[in-house]
């Protein structure tokens, strides 16, 4: 499957199937900033995703999609969601509470309905945002430490890059959409909240990607 780079127009594919209409979006290119990276870290090919039915929860075994990407399933299952999405107060006390903690990779696994590789660290999906999986992997790496807001069953690097694409288009992003949370990005998606009197965090959260149109 090609890799977007940044080099054209991110822009999904469109599918349909029983009547309903799919966007697929490329994998973003692998980033040229290095981290160390680590030795010894088994579970480096080991993401995991839950099947939620109702109030039961259950692992549903090896996101076979790959460490760094969400298996079509998962995204599926993400997309429709049925169950509880966080506030951002909320996100941040939770995200808070897992950078005291370190819960262990079992917390984690028990906890999320998709684990995956992103960025140099491993990030799990609950209640509607991706957090640093503080705990799971001690040879991860978190360069960017917030929680993600996720949408439309987009791994991390798919919602970075699309907030980058439009602050490109805005005039606050001048450089590749790479799908990592650098200090430029975080600078342009500043500037763009301060402009348009959202609330200063240099994140993804719910209002700054309605207001860039990449929600509803």
């Amino acid at each position: 499957m090609p890799h977007y780079s940044g080099a054209m127009p991110y822009r999904p594919t469109v599918t349909y199937q029983s009547g309903n209409r799919t966007l697929n979006y490329p994998p973003v290119g692998v980033s040229t900033a290095r981290h160390p990276i680590h030795s010894g870290g088994s579970n480096l090919n080991n993401a995991y995703a839950l099947q939620r039915s109702g109030n039961s929860q259950r692992l549903s075994g090896l996101n076979t999609g790959g460490k760094s990407r969400l298996d079509p399933q998962t995204s599926t299952r993400l997309r429709h969601w049925n169950g509880n999405r966080d506030s951002l107060s909320q996100a941040r006390l939770n995200h808070t509470n897992n950078c005291h903690h370190h819960h262990g990779s079992n917390w984690w696994r028990n906890r999320c309905a998709a684990i995956i590789f992103f960025d140099w660290g491993w990030w799990g999906w609950y209640d509607g945002w991706w957090y640093p999986a503080w705990g799971y992997d001690p040879s991860s790496y978190y360069g960017y430490n917030e929680p993600i807001y996720g949408y439309d069953g987009l791994s991390p690097d798919q919602i970075v890059a699309s907030v980058q694409v439009q602050l490109q288009q805005l005039g606050y992003y001048s450089y590749a959409a790479d799908g990592r949370m650098g200090p430029l990005t975080r600078a342009a998606i500043a500037r763009y909240q301060r402009d348009h009197l959202l609330s200063i965090t240099s994140g993804i959260d719910p209002a700054t990607l309605g207001s860039l149109g990449i929600i509803r």
